[in-house]
């Protein structure tokens, strides 16, 4: 290679000093960087990289100089303000005063402050809110603290390209935005500081917080079907006069006992929330409710119980291949022989044994496979690649198909035992019947949910159908003439775009077909274009108030639900409920307490409480 080339510096700008601003793409900024630590060394590589003109910010430029690229400008805090069209605050917080004589110099311009806790804050001040009050007229961002000083160097293939952000200005995140671009991740806009800023904070610091609960219930569980091996296989042959030889059992064939069990209950709480959510939606009519707290929770956490299963299914194939090869399996083999041979027989084959054994291994190695299938589809590089209707099939699918192949797998391996007297040791019974009721019971629920009365009518709630809503149906026949016809329940025509339907109170079933009354002038057309665009604005109100981030607390969904049953169904129609029914009573509460209002004057009151509802949980 020709020493002219060998002298070439990579980046271009030839080390002669800072690039001018005018070398980089139109409307670049220069971007300041406070701070001379791990983090701001790493940001301004991948800066300058990225044809950014970069001016850094230290207390000690001279020291700090060799540690930056040359590309980089290094100088003092004041000068890096100064310079700086978009500022990142690298530096901890608890030496954000050095920052305070920077005011005038950061006045108007983007701060991004990229700095985390050393623990969770839970109900404090983030540092980015903190920051925002030292310099009021500056406009700060919180964003990048999810990005690690490693993928700043190794560039975003090698990690998440997501960089999350948060703040009150929106030409500030857009600025941000762009610069992230620019580097090669991909910018979320989160929303505003006070919402969000703290909750970003503190991601970098928990620890698996989705993990949590599967993983201590995973654990339960092994304890407990471990506890329960160790008393029928280690202490009864005690109890009943043995030698004591039980207890190599403890470390390999109790723990192999006890797995598939943990395996096949832990895959049953995979699916058993589905069919419990599916209960609720048939007995409500209606898709629209929540369902309970701890529900919700266990919906959101099926995927790692699920990978919980698996670790534990792949672990007992590990150790079931292992099994011959312990020194005590020969042994018993030896033994086994010996008998055999002093016994006089010559053929030891029992054709319902081996029948038994070939089925369930069998089994059992397509239970795994399939638990496989299901483990890499959660991969989210590969959940990302599928659509909706193939991750649906794949897990809920072939996840039943795994359930039902694992739960066969367990009753093959128990064939009969469970009517052998000589099983139940000390008054236990086999561990495979404890561990089997469960998963039964959610294959039963499923096969109940997949017959056509209940599958026809759960499909039509999940696309919006509701039991016992009331709907009036507009028929525009003429300019002049329309008709008013009330029905109960949904109903589907041929023309839907020339009927509208309004919710409206409940209403008897009319006796005359699904139209009554009979032709009456029709209101003005301003009147009718009013109404509509109010009832839509209702039902705006109605959908957002499902996608509110935060739930809201019991006295704001009271007002929400007695506003809600003014609107469409008007005063109070039915009794009190009982003394025990908590909830219905807050609910019929809240209704009476709007008792009076006209639909109208409800509707606006929704419309409003929900504005105000977006800005108090966020949206």
């Amino acid at each position: 290679m020709p020493r002219e080339e060998m002298k070439r510096p990579l980046i271009a700008g030839g080390g002669a000093g800072p690039r001018p601003l005018e070398a980089s793409d139109q409307g670049t900024p220069v971007v300041g960087v406070l701070g001379s630590g791990d983090f701001s060394r790493s940001l301004t590589g991948r800066l300058v990289a990225s044809g950014y003109r970069v001016v850094v910010g230290s207390r000690s430029p001279k020291r700090c100089l060799p540690l930056f690229p040359e590309e980089a400008e290094v100088t003092s805090q004041v000068e890096a303000a100064s310079q700086g069209d978009l500022v990142f605050v690298a530096l901890f917080p608890e030496h954000y005063s050095t920052l305070a004589g920077l005011g005038e110099a950061l006045a108007g311009k983007v701060l991004v402050d990229v700095s985390n806790g050393v623990q969770v804050n839970l109900g404090g001040t983030s540092h980015a809110e903190r920051l925002a009050a030292m310099f009021p007229e500056s406009h700060v961002v919180k964003g990048f603290n999810t990005v690690s000083a490693w993928a700043l160097q190794t560039g975003s293939r090698d990690g998440n390209r997501q960089v999350l952000l948060c703040g009150d200005s929106a030409e500030a995140k857009a600025a941000v935005c762009r610069l992230c671009r620019a580097l090669g991740f991909v910018p979320v806009d989160t929303g505003l500081l006070a919402a969000r800023a703290l909750e970003l904070e503190n991601l970098p610091l928990r620890l698996f917080p989705s993990w949590r609960v599967p993983l201590i219930s995973t654990l339960a569980l092994f304890a407990f079907f471990y506890l329960y091996n160790f008393l029928r296989d280690v202490l009864q042959p005690l109890a009943v006069g043995g030698r004591g030889r039980a207890f190599y059992k403890m470390p390999v064939e109790t723990v192999n006992v006890t797995l598939p069990a943990v395996a096949l209950v832990t895959l049953a709480l995979v699916y058993a929330p589905g069919s419990l959510a599916a209960a609720l939606q048939l007995s409500r009519g209606t898709k629209y409710a929540r369902f309970p707290g701890w529900l919700d929770r266990w919906l959101g956490r099926r995927k790692q119980l699920g990978l919980c299963g698996f670790a534990c299914a792949a672990t007992h194939a590990v150790y079931s291949l292992c099994l011959p090869m312990r020194r005590s399996a020969r042994y018993k083999m030896l033994n086994e022989a010996f008998k055999q041979v002093k016994a006089g027989v010559e053929d030891s084959w029992q054709e319902e044994e081996v029948w038994r054994m070939e089925l369930y291994l069998s089994v059992g190695i397509m239970a795994l496979c399939l638990l496989s299938l299901l483990a890499v589809a959660s991969l989210p590089s590969v959940a990302d690649s599928l659509n909706w209707r193939e991750f649906t099939f794949v897990q809920s699918g072939v996840g039943l198909a795994a359930l039902a192949a694992a739960t066969l797998h367990t009753l093959l391996f128990g064939w009969d035992r469970a009517f052998h007297r000589d099983q139940y040791r000390l008054c236990l019974p086999p561990t495979f019947m404890v561990a089997v009721p469960l998963p039964l019971a959610v294959l039963a629920s499923r096969v109940a949910l997949g017959l056509p009365c209940l599958a026809r009518r759960l499909a039509r709630i999940r696309r919006g159908w509701e039991k016992n809503r009331h709907l009036r149906f507009t028929l525009d026949w003429s300019p002049r003439k329309m008709v008013s016809a009330k029905t109960e329940g949904p109903d589907y025509f041929s023309s839907p775009g020339a009927m509208r339907a309004v919710p409206v109170g409940p209403v008897g079933r009319p006796n005359r077909g699904f139209i009554t009354g009979s032709l009456a002038a029709a209101p003005g057309e301003e009147e009718i274009q009013a109404t509509r665009r109010h009832t839509e604005a209702f039902e705006k109100a109605v959908e957002d108030s499902k996608v509110l981030l935060k739930r809201p607390s019991t006295e704001d969904l009271g007002v929400l639900y007695g506003l809600y049953k003014q609107s469409t169904a008007g005063d109070v129609t039915t009794e009190r409920p009982g003394v025990l029914d908590f909830v219905g009573k807050k609910k019929w509460d809240a209704w009476k307490a709007r008792e009076g209002v006209s639909k109208q004057e409800a509707m606006d009151g929704y419309i409003k409480a929900i504005e105000g509802f977006k800005t108090k949980y966020g949206f």
